[in-house]
């Protein structure tokens, strides 16, 4: 006879099939504490492997959604070792596959996608393609990302999931992936050396800058302090780094005396200046984000460092431009006097 496993304690005498029932009560009422302590029980002393299965899954899943991904991932890893293949194996391969994605373990959740014959759900199909072309962008395989997300965006635009609000957690992953895409497209429009046609390379790099703020902000629209601030902290960084490397590009052979130099400079700085507003505008919006009810995750910590590194460089700026022997009003004449010219940035070499 297959009899269910009773638990005697020196209260009572419970069969296994009592406590995950109740265990399952504490889960769906959103006691994840209580429920994890029942399910980890019944973990420890159910003798038959498909109680012990169901008490895992259990156990996950309340670990999973009290916020302790770390724990979460444990359990489910031991669930796929144990458990016999089957359908709800691949579902928990999906789980351990977006867990792995929010701790930013590319390639170990590439190598579980990989595994998952079928994800038996929509969203699941977007987590395992987020996580695929994540892993594909840290190894900087553009195209494979490419392929990927687009593949994504046609689940989400077919399922409409991108007309929900907030967007399932999936969803954000995937629209932050095509912000990281376009991030590095951007990236790879460089101003050292000074390409031939200056501002033709500044638009572009600016048009692929905007596109990667709009997937990133689409991601926020999971409302997920984790992804938001992932999100926030990657648009602030385009700008800022755009600002350093406009700043820190050749000068042209007609600026070849101090106050040339100092007029170019400054007109620089005046220029460019926006670029710094607009990251720290992102990065305060992003923090303003952060759920206050929760720990600040590592991301949170890192868009505060990254807000005051930027602060920095506006004062900085603001100190350069004071220490000039010119006003604003000159340095605006010179970008005025660069455009009638036909040259709307910098004066060609």
């Amino acid at each position: 006879m297959d009899t269910p496993t009773v638990v005697v304690t020196q209260h009572e005498a419970t069969d296994v099939e009592a406590l995950l029932t109740e265990a399952q009560r504490e889960l769906e009422a959103g006691h994840y504490e209580t429920a994890a302590q029942k399910f980890e029980f019944v973990v420890d002393e159910a003798q038959h492997p498909a109680e012990r299965a169901r008490a895992m899954l259990g156990l996950g899943t309340a670990l999973d959604a009290a916020g302790r991904p770390e724990q979460a991932l444990v359990i489910y890893e031991r669930y796929v070792t144990e458990a016999p293949e089957g359908s709800q194996r691949d579902e928990v391969r999906v789980r351990l596959v977006r867990l792995l994605t929010y701790l930013e373990k590319y390639a170990d959740a590439a190598a579980i996608a990989a595994q998952v014959r079928t994800a038996q759900a929509a969203l699941g199909d977007v987590a395992l393609l987020a996580s695929l072309a994540l892993d594909a962008l840290a190894q900087d395989r553009q195209k494979d990302a490419e392929l990927a997300i687009a593949r994504g965006r046609s689940v989400i635009e077919a399922e409409m999931f991108d007309r929900l609000d907030p967007i399932p957690l999936d969803v954000a992953a995937l629209y932050f992936a095509l912000g990281e895409l376009r991030r590095k497209r951007a990236e790879e429009i460089s101003f050292d050396p000074l390409p031939p046609d200056f501002s033709a390379a500044l638009e572009m790099r600016c048009q692929w800058m905007l596109d990667a703020q709009s997937a990133y902000s689409q991601a926020m629209r999971g409302r997920d302090a984790h992804w938001s601030a992932m999100a926030g902290v990657s648009v602030g960084r385009l700008y800022h780094e755009l600002h350093q490397e406009l700043m820190a590009m050749e000068r042209p052979s007609a600026a070849d005396t101090t106050q040339r130099r100092e007029l170019f400079d400054g007109a620089l700085r005046l220029r460019y200046s926006i670029l710094l507003t607009k990251a720290a505008s992102m990065l305060r919006a992003t923090l303003a984000l952060q759920d206050k009810d929760r720990a600040p995750g590592v991301w949170a910590a890192r868009a505060k460092q990254t807000l005051a590194d930027i602060e920095a460089a506006e004062r900085e700026e603001q100190r350069a431009l004071s220490l000039l022997p010119y006003s604003k009003a000159q340095l605006q004449q010179v970008l005025d006097d660069l455009a009638a010219r036909g040259n709307s940035s910098v004066p060609k070499k």
